[in-house]
Protein backbone atom coordinates (compact mmCIF):
# COMPACT_ATOMS: atom_id res chain seq x y z
CA UNK A 1 0.00 0.00 0.00
CA UNK A 2 1.71 3.46 -1.00
CA UNK A 3 1.88 6.55 1.23
CA UNK A 4 -1.48 8.39 -0.06
CA UNK A 5 -3.61 4.94 0.51
CA UNK A 6 -2.25 4.50 3.44
CA UNK A 7 -3.26 8.16 4.69
CA UNK A 8 -6.48 7.64 3.17
CA UNK A 9 -7.22 4.21 5.15
CA UNK A 10 -6.42 6.65 8.55
CA UNK A 11 -8.57 9.14 7.67
CA UNK A 12 -11.43 7.05 6.55
CA UNK A 13 -11.08 4.90 9.84
CA UNK A 14 -10.88 8.26 12.03
CA UNK A 15 -14.13 9.54 10.43
CA UNK A 16 -16.01 6.07 10.81
CA UNK A 17 -15.36 5.65 14.34
CA UNK A 18 -15.71 9.92 15.46
CA UNK A 19 -19.55 9.00 13.91
CA UNK A 20 -19.77 6.07 15.90
CA UNK A 21 -18.54 7.97 19.22
CA UNK A 22 -20.04 11.09 18.20
CA UNK A 23 -17.22 13.14 17.93
CA UNK A 24 -15.85 12.08 21.93
CA UNK A 25 -12.54 11.55 20.53
CA UNK A 26 -9.49 11.66 22.59
CA UNK A 27 -6.87 12.56 20.69
CA UNK A 28 -8.36 16.48 20.73
CA UNK A 29 -7.01 16.09 24.68
CA UNK A 30 -3.39 15.25 24.23
CA UNK A 31 -2.37 18.83 22.73
CA UNK A 32 -3.24 19.76 26.57
CA UNK A 33 -1.15 17.70 28.03
CA UNK A 34 2.25 18.32 26.13
CA UNK A 35 3.43 20.49 28.74
CA UNK A 36 2.64 19.28 32.10
CA UNK A 37 2.26 16.46 34.20
CA UNK A 38 0.38 16.35 37.69
CA UNK A 39 2.88 17.34 39.35
CA UNK A 40 3.22 20.59 36.84
CA UNK A 41 6.98 19.31 35.94
CA UNK A 42 7.07 21.17 32.22
CA UNK A 43 8.17 18.91 29.57
CA UNK A 44 8.37 19.47 26.17
CA UNK A 45 7.25 16.79 24.32
CA UNK A 46 4.62 16.70 20.94
CA UNK A 47 2.15 14.24 22.99
CA UNK A 48 0.10 14.22 19.90
CA UNK A 49 2.28 13.75 17.27
CA UNK A 50 3.36 10.31 18.90
CA UNK A 51 -0.43 9.76 19.25
CA UNK A 52 -0.91 10.29 15.82
CA UNK A 53 1.90 8.32 14.95
CA UNK A 54 1.24 5.30 16.85
CA UNK A 55 1.94 1.88 15.02
CA UNK A 56 -1.06 0.04 14.38
CA UNK A 57 0.13 -3.19 16.47
CA UNK A 58 -0.56 -1.36 19.68
CA UNK A 59 -3.66 -2.21 21.06
CA UNK A 60 -6.73 0.29 20.93
CA UNK A 61 -8.79 0.71 24.58
CA UNK A 62 -12.22 2.22 25.05
CA UNK A 63 -11.47 4.29 27.84
CA UNK A 64 -13.89 4.53 30.61
CA UNK A 65 -14.31 7.54 33.52
CA UNK A 66 -11.55 7.65 35.98
CA UNK A 67 -13.42 7.11 39.49
CA UNK A 68 -13.01 8.72 42.43
CA UNK A 69 -13.30 6.95 46.00
CA UNK A 70 -12.76 8.14 49.38
CA UNK A 71 -12.79 12.04 49.03
CA UNK A 72 -11.38 13.07 46.01
CA UNK A 73 -11.68 16.04 44.61
CA UNK A 74 -12.32 16.86 41.18
CA UNK A 75 -9.37 19.21 40.68
CA UNK A 76 -6.96 16.31 41.54
CA UNK A 77 -9.24 13.50 39.79
CA UNK A 78 -8.84 16.01 36.74
CA UNK A 79 -5.39 16.55 36.92
CA UNK A 80 -5.14 12.53 37.15
CA UNK A 81 -7.57 11.89 34.09
CA UNK A 82 -5.37 14.14 31.60
CA UNK A 83 -1.98 12.00 33.21
CA UNK A 84 -3.45 8.47 32.71
CA UNK A 85 -3.99 9.60 29.20
CA UNK A 86 -0.92 10.78 28.53
CA UNK A 87 0.69 7.89 30.28
CA UNK A 88 -0.74 5.48 27.23
CA UNK A 89 0.82 6.98 24.92
CA UNK A 90 4.09 7.86 26.08
CA UNK A 91 4.73 4.28 27.16
CA UNK A 92 2.80 3.36 24.21
CA UNK A 93 1.04 0.31 26.37
CA UNK A 94 -2.48 1.36 24.77
CA UNK A 95 -3.99 3.31 22.07
CA UNK A 96 -6.72 5.40 24.38
CA UNK A 97 -9.98 6.01 22.52
CA UNK A 98 -13.32 7.43 23.84
CA UNK A 99 -17.01 5.74 23.15
CA UNK A 100 -18.61 7.80 26.58
CA UNK A 101 -21.35 9.49 24.04
CA UNK A 102 -22.42 5.84 22.13
CA UNK A 103 -22.29 4.00 25.66
CA UNK A 104 -24.35 7.13 27.58
CA UNK A 105 -26.69 6.20 25.05
CA UNK A 106 -26.59 2.89 25.21
CA UNK A 107 -26.78 2.36 28.92
CA UNK A 108 -27.39 5.20 30.77
CA UNK A 109 -31.31 4.95 30.68
CA UNK A 110 -31.24 1.64 31.51
CA UNK A 111 -27.86 0.49 32.80
CA UNK A 112 -27.14 -3.39 31.90
CA UNK A 113 -27.96 -6.21 34.38
CA UNK A 114 -24.28 -6.85 35.59
CA UNK A 115 -20.92 -6.16 34.20
CA UNK A 116 -21.28 -9.83 32.29
CA UNK A 117 -24.24 -8.43 30.53
CA UNK A 118 -22.79 -5.40 29.83
CA UNK A 119 -19.49 -7.22 28.06
CA UNK A 120 -21.66 -9.65 26.17
CA UNK A 121 -23.48 -6.47 24.26
CA UNK A 122 -19.82 -4.82 23.79
CA UNK A 123 -18.10 -7.69 22.60
CA UNK A 124 -21.43 -8.70 19.72
CA UNK A 125 -20.76 -5.10 18.24
CA UNK A 126 -19.03 -4.31 15.18
CA UNK A 127 -16.50 -1.90 15.43
CA UNK A 128 -14.29 0.16 12.62
CA UNK A 129 -11.24 -0.61 14.39
CA UNK A 130 -9.64 -3.65 16.28
CA UNK A 131 -11.12 -2.87 19.54
CA UNK A 132 -10.94 -5.61 22.30
CA UNK A 133 -9.77 -3.73 25.57
CA UNK A 134 -11.97 -1.97 27.72
CA UNK A 135 -9.73 -0.02 30.65
CA UNK A 136 -11.63 1.43 33.96
CA UNK A 137 -9.51 3.64 36.28
CA UNK A 138 -9.50 4.11 40.03
CA UNK A 139 -7.84 6.49 42.36
CA UNK A 140 -8.32 5.67 45.73
CA UNK A 141 -7.80 8.00 49.15
CA UNK A 142 -7.08 5.64 52.37
CA UNK A 143 -5.99 8.03 55.15
CA UNK A 144 -2.71 9.74 53.61
CA UNK A 145 -2.49 7.44 51.27
CA UNK A 146 -3.48 7.32 47.61
CA UNK A 147 -3.63 4.05 45.23
CA UNK A 148 -4.16 3.79 41.35
CA UNK A 149 -6.13 0.98 40.34
CA UNK A 150 -6.08 -0.12 36.69
CA UNK A 151 -8.73 -2.33 35.84
CA UNK A 152 -8.27 -4.02 32.12
CA UNK A 153 -11.34 -5.85 30.36
CA UNK A 154 -10.44 -8.21 27.24
CA UNK A 155 -13.56 -9.55 25.21
CA UNK A 156 -11.72 -12.75 25.00
CA UNK A 157 -10.80 -13.66 28.90
CA UNK A 158 -14.39 -14.55 30.08
CA UNK A 159 -14.53 -10.71 31.56
CA UNK A 160 -12.17 -11.64 33.99
CA UNK A 161 -9.92 -8.63 33.75
CA UNK A 162 -6.10 -7.89 34.73
CA UNK A 163 -5.39 -5.74 36.94
CA UNK A 164 -2.59 -3.10 38.26
CA UNK A 165 -2.14 -1.19 41.16
CA UNK A 166 0.07 1.12 43.19
CA UNK A 167 0.01 2.56 46.86
CA UNK A 168 1.57 6.30 46.41
CA UNK A 169 2.72 8.07 49.97
CA UNK A 170 1.75 11.61 47.99
CA UNK A 171 0.39 13.21 44.85
CA UNK A 172 3.57 13.67 43.64
CA UNK A 173 4.04 10.14 43.15
CA UNK A 174 0.52 9.32 41.53
CA UNK A 175 2.51 9.87 37.45
CA UNK A 176 5.02 6.88 38.27
CA UNK A 177 2.27 4.92 39.45
CA UNK A 178 0.21 5.55 36.78
CA UNK A 179 3.20 4.64 34.38
CA UNK A 180 3.71 1.43 36.38
CA UNK A 181 1.06 0.02 36.49
CA UNK A 182 0.07 0.75 32.86
CA UNK A 183 3.41 -1.19 32.20
CA UNK A 184 2.22 -3.81 34.36
CA UNK A 185 -1.22 -4.33 32.23
CA UNK A 186 0.79 -4.44 28.94
CA UNK A 187 2.99 -7.44 30.07
CA UNK A 188 -0.15 -9.25 31.67
CA UNK A 189 -1.96 -8.50 28.58
CA UNK A 190 0.58 -10.13 26.57
CA UNK A 191 0.19 -13.38 28.05
CA UNK A 192 -2.29 -16.01 27.90
CA UNK A 193 -4.57 -16.19 30.90
CA UNK A 194 -4.88 -19.10 32.75
CA UNK A 195 -8.43 -20.58 33.62
CA UNK A 196 -8.62 -20.38 37.35
CA UNK A 197 -11.17 -20.28 40.27
CA UNK A 198 -13.49 -17.60 39.69
CA UNK A 199 -14.42 -15.41 41.99
CA UNK A 200 -17.14 -12.04 41.97
CA UNK A 201 -16.90 -9.69 44.50
CA UNK A 202 -20.58 -8.29 45.38
CA UNK A 203 -20.44 -4.27 46.34
CA UNK A 204 -19.78 -4.34 49.95
CA UNK A 205 -22.10 -3.22 51.98
CA UNK A 206 -21.49 -0.04 54.06
CA UNK A 207 -23.12 1.24 56.72
CA UNK A 208 -21.65 4.32 59.13
CA UNK A 209 -22.68 4.71 62.36
CA UNK A 210 -21.51 7.01 65.76
CA UNK A 211 -21.39 5.90 69.41
CA UNK A 212 -24.50 7.45 71.42
CA UNK A 213 -23.59 6.99 75.41
CA UNK A 214 -26.27 8.28 77.70
CA UNK A 215 -25.36 9.02 81.71
CA UNK A 216 -26.94 5.36 82.74
CA UNK A 217 -23.70 3.51 81.07
CA UNK A 218 -26.23 2.67 78.10
CA UNK A 219 -25.19 2.88 74.82
CA UNK A 220 -26.45 2.10 71.29
CA UNK A 221 -24.52 2.74 67.58
CA UNK A 222 -26.62 5.03 65.82
CA UNK A 223 -27.16 5.34 61.70
CA UNK A 224 -25.25 8.36 60.76
CA UNK A 225 -24.42 9.56 56.70
CA UNK A 226 -21.08 9.25 56.96
CA UNK A 227 -17.78 7.99 59.31
CA UNK A 228 -14.18 9.59 59.46
CA UNK A 229 -11.79 7.17 59.27
CA UNK A 230 -8.04 8.24 59.15
CA UNK A 231 -8.85 12.13 58.64
CA UNK A 232 -11.04 11.00 55.80
CA UNK A 233 -14.78 10.88 55.63
CA UNK A 234 -16.49 7.75 54.30
CA UNK A 235 -19.82 7.43 52.92
CA UNK A 236 -22.12 4.12 52.40
CA UNK A 237 -21.07 4.99 48.54
CA UNK A 238 -17.83 5.00 48.96
CA UNK A 239 -17.35 1.40 48.80
CA UNK A 240 -13.22 0.94 47.44
CA UNK A 241 -13.08 -2.55 49.43
CA UNK A 242 -15.06 -4.71 47.24
CA UNK A 243 -12.47 -3.62 44.39
CA UNK A 244 -9.37 -4.01 46.90
CA UNK A 245 -10.67 -7.23 47.87
CA UNK A 246 -10.92 -8.16 43.83
CA UNK A 247 -7.22 -7.18 43.02
CA UNK A 248 -6.07 -8.87 46.15
CA UNK A 249 -7.61 -12.00 45.29
CA UNK A 250 -6.11 -12.06 41.81
CA UNK A 251 -2.48 -11.61 43.61
CA UNK A 252 -2.56 -14.97 45.22
CA UNK A 253 -2.01 -16.99 41.70
CA UNK A 254 -5.17 -19.04 42.53
CA UNK A 255 -8.62 -17.33 41.48
CA UNK A 256 -9.53 -14.82 38.52
CA UNK A 257 -11.84 -12.03 40.44
CA UNK A 258 -14.19 -9.62 38.96
CA UNK A 259 -15.36 -6.72 41.15
CA UNK A 260 -19.06 -6.33 40.27
CA UNK A 261 -19.37 -2.90 40.68
CA UNK A 262 -16.32 -1.47 38.41
CA UNK A 263 -18.13 -0.17 36.45
CA UNK A 264 -20.48 1.51 38.23
CA UNK A 265 -21.61 3.78 35.36
CA UNK A 266 -23.04 1.58 33.09
CA UNK A 267 -23.76 -1.46 35.23
CA UNK A 268 -26.25 -2.66 38.38
CA UNK A 269 -24.90 -4.47 40.79
CA UNK A 270 -26.76 -8.00 40.94
CA UNK A 271 -27.54 -9.36 45.26
CA UNK A 272 -25.85 -12.99 43.66
CA UNK A 273 -24.11 -14.50 40.26
CA UNK A 274 -24.85 -17.65 38.54
CA UNK A 275 -22.57 -20.98 37.76
CA UNK A 276 -22.28 -19.50 34.49
CA UNK A 277 -20.45 -16.82 35.17
CA UNK A 278 -18.44 -17.61 38.38
CA UNK A 279 -17.55 -20.66 40.96
CA UNK A 280 -17.88 -18.77 43.73
CA UNK A 281 -18.84 -15.14 44.92
CA UNK A 282 -18.48 -13.25 47.75
CA UNK A 283 -20.56 -10.75 50.03
CA UNK A 284 -19.36 -8.13 52.42
CA UNK A 285 -20.78 -6.15 55.20
CA UNK A 286 -18.59 -3.39 56.53
CA UNK A 287 -20.22 -1.78 59.83
CA UNK A 288 -18.08 2.22 60.70
CA UNK A 289 -18.00 3.93 63.69
CA UNK A 290 -16.35 6.30 65.52
CA UNK A 291 -15.40 3.30 68.40
CA UNK A 292 -14.39 -0.21 66.24
CA UNK A 293 -15.00 -1.15 63.05
CA UNK A 294 -16.46 -4.68 62.30
CA UNK A 295 -15.90 -6.45 58.37
CA UNK A 296 -18.06 -9.13 58.08
CA UNK A 297 -17.48 -11.80 54.28
CA UNK A 298 -19.09 -14.19 53.52
CA UNK A 299 -18.31 -17.08 50.77
CA UNK A 300 -21.08 -18.27 48.47
CA UNK A 301 -21.12 -21.40 46.20
CA UNK A 302 -22.65 -20.35 43.06
CA UNK A 303 -24.13 -24.50 42.01
CA UNK A 304 -25.74 -24.31 45.67
CA UNK A 305 -26.36 -20.93 46.53
CA UNK A 306 -25.36 -21.49 50.11
CA UNK A 307 -22.67 -19.65 52.73
CA UNK A 308 -19.25 -21.67 52.23
CA UNK A 309 -17.65 -20.09 55.29
CA UNK A 310 -17.40 -16.79 56.95
CA UNK A 311 -14.67 -14.04 58.33
CA UNK A 312 -15.29 -11.36 61.03
CA UNK A 313 -12.54 -8.96 61.33
CA UNK A 314 -12.56 -6.01 64.14
CA UNK A 315 -10.50 -3.07 63.82
CA UNK A 316 -10.08 0.22 65.41
CA UNK A 317 -7.64 1.69 62.40
CA UNK A 318 -9.12 1.73 59.14
CA UNK A 319 -5.71 2.38 57.12
CA UNK A 320 -4.13 0.46 54.13
CA UNK A 321 -2.46 -1.66 55.77
CA UNK A 322 -4.99 -3.43 58.35
CA UNK A 323 -7.37 -3.40 55.04
CA UNK A 324 -4.46 -5.40 53.38
CA UNK A 325 -3.97 -7.73 56.30
CA UNK A 326 -7.95 -8.73 56.88
CA UNK A 327 -8.21 -9.43 53.10
CA UNK A 328 -5.26 -12.10 53.53
CA UNK A 329 -6.72 -13.40 56.19
CA UNK A 330 -9.66 -14.24 54.83
CA UNK A 331 -8.67 -15.53 51.48
CA UNK A 332 -6.45 -17.89 53.49
CA UNK A 333 -9.87 -19.00 54.76
CA UNK A 334 -11.79 -19.38 51.64
CA UNK A 335 -8.50 -21.27 50.46
CA UNK A 336 -9.65 -24.00 53.42
CA UNK A 337 -12.87 -24.05 51.52
CA UNK A 338 -11.79 -24.29 47.84
CA UNK A 339 -8.46 -26.05 47.92
CA UNK A 340 -7.15 -28.99 49.50
CA UNK A 341 -3.91 -28.84 51.59
CA UNK A 342 -2.23 -30.07 48.16
CA UNK A 343 -2.85 -26.99 46.75
CA UNK A 344 -1.85 -24.11 48.20
CA UNK A 345 -0.37 -22.50 51.43
CA UNK A 346 -0.28 -19.27 53.34
CA UNK A 347 3.36 -17.35 53.70
CA UNK A 348 3.38 -16.26 57.29
CA UNK A 349 5.74 -13.65 57.52
CA UNK A 350 7.90 -12.08 54.96
CA UNK A 351 9.69 -8.42 56.14
CA UNK A 352 11.68 -6.48 54.27
CA UNK A 353 11.19 -2.34 55.37
CA UNK A 354 11.02 0.03 52.63
CA UNK A 355 10.34 -2.52 49.82
CA UNK A 356 7.71 -3.70 47.85
CA UNK A 357 7.09 -7.22 46.57
CA UNK A 358 5.94 -8.35 43.36
CA UNK A 359 4.54 -11.81 41.91
CA UNK A 360 3.91 -12.85 37.91
CA UNK A 361 3.68 -9.05 37.11
CA UNK A 362 1.26 -8.24 40.16
CA UNK A 363 2.42 -5.61 43.04
CA UNK A 364 1.28 -7.85 46.18
CA UNK A 365 2.18 -5.38 49.35
CA UNK A 366 5.15 -3.26 50.53
CA UNK A 367 7.24 -3.64 53.54
CA UNK A 368 5.61 -6.63 54.75
CA UNK A 369 3.95 -9.93 53.46
CA UNK A 370 1.85 -11.50 55.95
CA UNK A 371 -0.60 -14.66 55.62
CA UNK A 372 -0.84 -14.39 51.67
CA UNK A 373 -2.14 -17.74 50.03
CA UNK A 374 -0.10 -18.65 47.48
CA UNK A 375 -0.14 -22.18 44.84
CA UNK A 376 1.70 -24.93 46.53
CA UNK A 377 5.08 -25.19 43.86
CA UNK A 378 8.12 -23.46 43.67
CA UNK A 379 8.09 -19.55 43.35
CA UNK A 380 9.88 -16.24 42.92
CA UNK A 381 8.97 -12.83 44.71
CA UNK A 382 10.28 -10.23 43.49
CA UNK A 383 11.41 -7.33 45.36
CA UNK A 384 11.78 -3.47 44.47
CA UNK A 385 10.78 -0.04 44.85
CA UNK A 386 7.22 1.15 46.10
CA UNK A 387 6.67 1.47 42.55
CA UNK A 388 8.70 -1.28 40.43
CA UNK A 389 10.38 -4.63 40.82
CA UNK A 390 14.56 -4.82 40.19
CA UNK A 391 15.45 -5.70 37.03
CA UNK A 392 17.46 -8.28 38.32
CA UNK A 393 17.11 -11.12 40.82
CA UNK A 394 19.63 -9.54 43.33
CA UNK A 395 17.37 -9.13 46.31
CA UNK A 396 14.42 -11.56 44.88
CA UNK A 397 13.46 -14.27 47.02
CA UNK A 398 12.97 -17.56 45.85
CA UNK A 399 10.21 -19.98 48.20
CA UNK A 400 11.15 -23.57 47.68
CA UNK A 401 7.91 -25.94 49.04
CA UNK A 402 8.13 -29.55 50.12
CA UNK A 403 4.67 -30.92 52.24
CA UNK A 404 4.80 -28.93 54.84
CA UNK A 405 8.12 -27.23 54.88
CA UNK A 406 8.67 -23.58 53.12
CA UNK A 407 12.18 -22.62 53.10
CA UNK A 408 13.33 -18.51 52.01
CA UNK A 409 16.52 -18.33 49.69
CA UNK A 410 17.55 -14.89 48.96
CA UNK A 411 19.30 -13.78 45.79
CA UNK A 412 22.32 -15.50 44.18
CA UNK A 413 21.87 -18.09 46.73
CA UNK A 414 17.97 -18.89 45.59
CA UNK A 415 19.36 -18.89 41.67
CA UNK A 416 21.78 -21.39 42.89
CA UNK A 417 19.23 -23.51 44.07
CA UNK A 418 16.80 -23.22 41.26
CA UNK A 419 19.34 -24.47 39.02
CA UNK A 420 20.43 -27.31 41.35
CA UNK A 421 16.39 -28.38 41.47
CA UNK A 422 16.29 -28.69 37.35
CA UNK A 423 19.35 -30.93 37.29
Amino acid sequence: MNVANKGIKKIFLATIFLYFSLGNSLSQDFSKLAEKSVLGLKKQIDTQKIYEEMPENIPSVCLLAFDGVGGINNDLLEKVAAELKKQMVLTSAFKPISMTKWLDGEFSGEKSSSIFQFFSVLRNKRYPINLRLVLKPELIRIGSKYLVLLTLYNFENENYPLKALRITDSEKELPKAIENCLLDLKKLNEIKKDRKKRIAILPFEINCRTLAEQKNGDFDFIKTSFSEQEGVELKEEDDFFSDIFSYQTECTGLFNSISMSNIKEYTKAPSAVGIENADFFVKGKIQLTDRINLIDLRLVNCETGKSAGGYKYFTEKLDIDTIWKFNNHFLSEICKTVFGEDEYVSIEKIEEPNRAFYINGMFIGRDRLANIPIPKKNLKIKTGTYMEADKDDEKSLFIYMEQNRIEIFKGRNGEFVWNLLEK
